[in-house]
């Protein structure tokens, strides 16, 4: 297949805007998920369209030089593939594009036609999510919040008898104070599907988008406009099921918009928790605690958790971060993803390397090793040298073998 510098340098531009930049190749995820789906008209219109940033199509027609009607025609396109969403802005449809995830990607994977034509999309929607947070891994755990793109919420039949929980924090919240509600495929379960490593859970219905996104999938046909009643269903549907409820925010680029119903095996936002040991990456202002008093050790909450954070102990259950289903234990860790630990200076007496002088081996029979002739001053006199040939039982006991 033939290379597009045009593609590139589409996916390089909204890198350096989404602040993920780390140079971009024609074997990286954000090239081979566009480049499928844009043609080359589309390329030069989405060129213009900028992140976040609200365009008429009269503006981007205007920066693109082109005609309003041709403009118009390429963004709808955009839009069906989900690469470019749109809002009402004073009544005007504005266009913009999110960031690659959440965002971009999530809605490439929201049209099945596509996604079964391209099994690469799933494929490069994994490999972004796997190879790009390495990056942002030591600010993903640090300080007191770290920096997170997924926050989890707590499910609401924990919060409904708490008259201290905060109002933001409850899904029901999000839900009655949302103008429009959709639903529609998981992204994430999608992807693993096509990889052919689906887990079986839920997939169909699971991923709800709110406001603007709602309007604007669901007019694309790729989500359903429901109710606040089925809505709840939804939810609870999902808790049955065990799934775990997540809404994007990612500070300082987008408001909440979604509301998705994760699972540990496939949702990649939890992976990434657990594959860089960075919990709150997707942290919660909950946090789950075991009642030594009334735990009877029947493993429920183990058997639950999507993030394998409990273990059943002895008596009791008890919270252990380190054990992942990344890693068994902290031994089992390679070297290369270890913490680094500075090396301590070599002491004053410390043994430095050994010349091999004198111990190199000459020529024998089958040994391969060409003849070696050291010299050695012996001092009987001055400037007085004597030839001396290696002695096989001087040698190492390695040398000796591979002779």
């Amino acid at each position: 297949m033939a290379k597009r510098p045009n593609i590139l340098k589409l996916a390089t531009k909204i890198s350096l805007e989404s602040m993920t930049y780390m140079g971009i190749t024609y074997d990286d995820p954000e090239y081979k998920i566009l480049e499928p789906i844009i043609d080359d008209d589309m390329c030069a219109i989405m060129m213009h369209v900028r992140l976040e940033t609200n365009r008429t199509v009269e503006e981007v027609a205007k920066r693109a030089r082109k005609s309003v009607e041709f403009t118009q025609e390429q963004l709808d396109k955009l839009c069906k593939t989900g690469a470019v969403r749109y809002r009402y802005v004073d009544g005007k449809r504005c266009y913009f594009y999110p960031i690659w995830v959440p965002g971009i990607m999530e809605g490439i994977l929201a049209n099945r036609e596509q996604c079964d034509k391209y099994p690469v999309l799933g494929e490069s929607f994994e490999a972004y999510t796997r190879r790009r947070p390495e990056m942002l891994a030591p600010m993903l755990d640090s300080g007191k919040t770290g920096m997170f793109f997924m926050r989890v919420m707590p499910v609401m039949s924990a919060i409904e008898n708490d008259s201290h929980a905060a109002s933001y924090d409850e899904v029901r919240t999000l839900i009655e104070n949302a103008t429009a509600i959709s639903v529609g495929p998981c992204s994430c379960r999608r992807a693993r599907r096509l990889m052919g490593e689906g887990c079986g859970h839920l997939e169909e219905d699971m991923c709800m988008y709110l406001n603007d996104n709602a309007r604007c999938f669901s007019e694309q046909g790729y989500h359903r406009l429901v109710t606040k009643e089925e809505a709840y269903e939804i939810l609870q549907r999902a808790e049955d099921n065990g799934l775990v409820h997540e809404i994007n925010q990612t500070p300082g680029f987008e408001d909440t918009n979604a509301i998705c119903n994760c699972c540990g095996c496939s949702c990649f936002a939890l992976r990434i928790a657990e594959l860089f040991r960075t919990p709150r990456a997707i942290r919660s202002n909950y946090i789950a605690r075991v009642d030594k008093e009334k735990c009877v050790a029947c493993g429920q909450c183990v058997e639950n958790c999507q993030t394998n954070a409990l273990k059943l102990g002895q008596k009791r259950c008890a919270t252990d971060p380190h054990i992942s289903d990344t890693y068994d234990t902290d031994a089992s860790v390679p070297f290369e993803l270890q913490p680094r630990v500075p090396h301590e200076p070599l002491r004053r007496h410390a043994q430095r390397h050994r010349p091999l002088q004198g111990r190199v081996p000459g020529a024998y029979p089958g040994s391969g090793l060409h003849q070696a002739r050291v010299h050695r001053p012996l001092h009987r006199g001055a400037g007085a040298h004597q030839e001396r040939k290696p002695v096989p039982g001087r040698l190492r006991p390695h040398l000796q073998q591979a002779l």
